[in-house]
């Protein structure tokens, strides 16, 4: 049906509108209109929800085929005149010459209809010289997945953690054109090889002996034009390599860093840094399998071909001589691939408990020095170097074994082949210039073994890399494939927690026991209770970030496993306690994740959590650098950018972790009147807050005091304070605080 891929031009954004307003997302909207042709439900949370969108926050055409995944649909970008797109495979999307895109449509009555998605509400309906005029010849051809999973889906459940756990096998087979094309140029490369060596031979058995000078410059003129067009070969086999392997790099790359996106917390590995290192082990395998290294192990089996020239060149003996030459090398290298294979293991581990340290040691090193933690670490650090190195030596030894062994027997049987030769001239079986041509040809098939067995250790390395990460991309996903949410772009922030409970990875205690409540619209609700009761863990479960292990929660009458995540996330504002500062500008961090978020809006939300006395003095504004991890900001900055972060999306519900822990008194008292007028703003904004200073508990209508995971106490404001006063026992769960004080509860 479809020719073949083909690369388009590049679509990202529409024109400004004679206002100067950006218009709508014209992908994006071409994708909705294919959607509503089809009959099928469209979300544009689900559909952009983990997607690389640019600065302007709309598709591109490199990034179109994952959000038409995303929508249930297939993709092919094909290059066809508008006459060959036929009405069967409509509708299809055009991309224009002018830089914008429009849907075609099978018409009524036969007819194709066009409707442009610019903003200009241009139809071409009839008129098919303009369009004809307009179209670049690129179009996107769109099928639904309903179409090519039908019998899979009968014949059974589809194993997508399967499927993920080949993601780096079935790139490489995409790619496989590519590497193909490298396969004529070896071959090529390789029977070029047989250049020097019939050249050397020639002249030494009839340039020589007859002073047969203008064969000589016939022989000379004709090998170095063979080497010539060789060396143009090369470099072209080397650039093929390099772009084809920077393209799979490019989907090879964003396919790891979206499945670490993806992860369900539940799975997360408890370190971040082994996690980080575990992806960074990706460098091991595109190094390996996308450099020009490889391409040594593409010569090896051409040896083959040389091997049968050595019989033709010095028969029977320096044939098999060479035969024997190739199978012990390969025989040794076998023999020593299990020892290798377990010390580069061995050295990959001790390498990524080096690196784990390094990580969390840097990220901590404000800790590090106020605890005079440094010779500690320096020694625990020493003592992982010194175990590393040890494991990583031994994988060097066998490599170096490896690799000495296979040039010792190169150089035998280099000796070998000249003592056979001498005899076999002296029988007259093989003239001077066959004995030099088959140490040349002996020489040029064991090169490639020896490169090979260098790369051994790599090879391992790489394999390793390959499995660690196959084993990660076969985690469970929060927005797996297998999973079908429901297409509901809006709700009511009302909540119902049915038994529920969570016990965290490794622990055995769980942090909520079957936890019975429910949350209604426009409720302003305080989460009271001392360190471990269970305050962040329902606000993690009512955000999604994690799910119930027992129990069932519903969010306006639905169970919360048929949200897509990103649509949850979207009208639910959630400030954890210790929220991400990420490099870059203020105004970077505080859209992080938002579309079509105006520097007005910016201002608006700086102003209201108090801020804005740090935008007036920099003189970068709203453009200033926060640094890494909010390193250029003080404490209180730190969470008032986060506050302003969850702010500026305007959710219908805010769900705030100790909101005001880090403000100072002016900065609190500034927050507390612009989430008052917030919520006044709109009676049907929900608030769930977890905290232990009062002043917050002056917004709150209900009480919710939670107890080693249980709800203690539930109730209007207006009698909470007396109630924590009454009840400040030692088994109280706030015994620790017997009295209301000024700023803290």
């Amino acid at each position: 049906m479809v020719d073949q891929y083909v690369q388009p031009p590049e679509v990202s954004s529409a024109p400004p509108s004679a206002d100067g307003e950006e218009l709508e997302d014209p992908l994006l909207s071409c994708l909705a209109r294919v959607a509503d042709w089809h009959g099928v439900e469209f979300s544009p949370e689900v559909v952009l929800a983990g997607l690389p969108v640019d600065g302007s926050g709309r598709l591109t055409v490199r990034i179109f085929e994952k959000a038409a995944h995303a929508a249930g649909f297939k993709i092919q970008v094909v290059r066809r005149k508008l006459r060959k797109l036929a009405r069967p495979i409509l509708p299809a999307i055009l991309l224009l010459k002018d830089d914008n895109v429009g849907v075609l449509l099978p018409g009524r009555a036969g007819d194709i209809e066009f409707e442009a998605m610019d903003g200009s509400g241009r139809v071409f309906a009839g008129n098919a010289r303009a369009l004809r005029k307009a179209y670049s010849g690129y179009a996107i051809l769109l099928r639904r997945h309903d179409d090519f999973t039908s019998v899979a889906g009968a014949a059974g459940e589809i194993d997508h953690a399967a499927q993920r756990r080949r993601w780096f096998w079935s790139t490489l087979w995409r790619f496989r054109a590519d590497y193909l094309r490298l396969l004529p140029a070896s071959f090529l490369v390789n029977l070029f090889a047989f250049a020097l060596p019939f050249f050397t031979m020639l002249v030494y058995n009839r340039v020589v002996p007859n002073s047969a000078e203008e064969t000589l410059w016939v022989l000379a003129t004709g090998v170095g034009a063979i080497f010539a067009f060789e060396y143009i070969m090369r470099l072209m086999r080397g650039y093929v390599l390099k772009e084809s392997g920077r393209e799979m790099d490019r989907v090879l790359a964003s396919d790891l860093f979206l499945q670490i996106l993806s992860l369900e917390m539940r799975v997360r590995p408890p370190s971040s840094g082994m996690l980080a290192g575990r992806a960074k082990s990706y460098e091991v395998l595109r190094d390996f399998f996308v450099s020009a290294s490889i391409l040594a192990l593409a010569d090896v089996p051409f040896a083959i071909l040389m091997t049968a020239a050595t019989f033709f060149l010095g028969g029977q003996v320096i044939g098999w001589l060479m035969v024997a030459s190739i199978s012990l090398t390969i025989f040794f290298q076998l023999l020593i691939q299990p020892a290798l294979r377990r010390s580069v293991v061995d050295g990959s581990e001790s390498g990524l408990e080096r690196q784990t340290l390094v990580s969390e040691t840097v990220n901590g090193m404000e800790t590090v020095k106020a605890s005079n933690a440094e010779g500690a670490l320096l020694a625990k650090f020493e003592r992982a170097v010194t175990e590393s190195s040890r494991k990583e030596v031994r994988a060097h030894w066998y490599s170096l074994l490896g690799d000495s062994t296979t040039k010792a027997i190169i150089n035998v049987t280099s000796i070998a082949i000249i003592v056979a030769s001498v005899y076999q001239i002296q029988k007259g079986e093989m003239s001077l210039g066959g004995m030099i041509a088959c140490v040349m040809l002996g020489s040029r098939i064991m090169t490639p073994l020896a490169m090979a067995a260098g790369l051994m250790t790599r090879l391992q390395q790489a394999l390793h890399a390959l499995g660690g990460l196959n084993t990660m991309m076969a985690l469970p996903r929060e927005t797996a494939e297998e999973r079908m949410f429901i297409q509901k772009r809006s709700f009511r922030p009302t909540y119902e927690f049915h038994h529920v409970s969570l016990a965290y990875p490794g622990q055995s205690v769980p942090s909520l026991a079957d936890l019975t409540l429910s949350i209604s619209q426009g409720e302003r609700v305080a989460l009271l209770g001392r360190m471990g009761s269970g305050k962040s863990t329902l606000l993690r479960l009512m955000t999604k970030i994690y799910e119930p292990t027992s129990g069932e929660i519903t969010l306006d009458g639905i169970s919360m496993p048929q949200y897509h995540p990103a649509v949850v996330r979207e009208h639910v504002g959630y400030l954890p306690q210790n929220a991400a500062i990420f490099c870059g500008t203020l105004k970077d961090n505080i859209t992080l994740g938002a579309r079509g978020i105006t520097d007005e809006q910016v201002m608006d939300v700086v102003q209201m959590v108090g801020l804005a006395s740090f935008v007036v003095r920099n003189s970068a504004g709203i453009h200033a650098q926060v640094g890494e991890q909010g390193s250029l900001l003080s404490g209180g900055q730190r969470q008032a950018l986060s506050l302003a972060r969850v702010l500026v999306r305007r959710p219908k519900m805010l769900l705030l972790d100790e909101p005001t822990a880090s403000l100072d008194l002016q900065a609190e008292q500034q927050f507390m009147n612009c989430l008052s007028n917030y919520l006044a703003g709109d009676a049907t904004r929900t608030l769930v807050v977890a905290t232990h200073k009062s002043s917050l508990l002056k917004i709150a209508t209900r009480i919710i005091i939670l107890h080693e995971g249980r709800i203690h106490h539930d109730g209007p404001a207006e009698g909470a304070i007396e109630h924590l006063q009454q009840k400040s026992r030692p088994q109280h769960p706030l015994a620790a605080q017997p009295q209301v004080h000024a700023s803290r509860v």
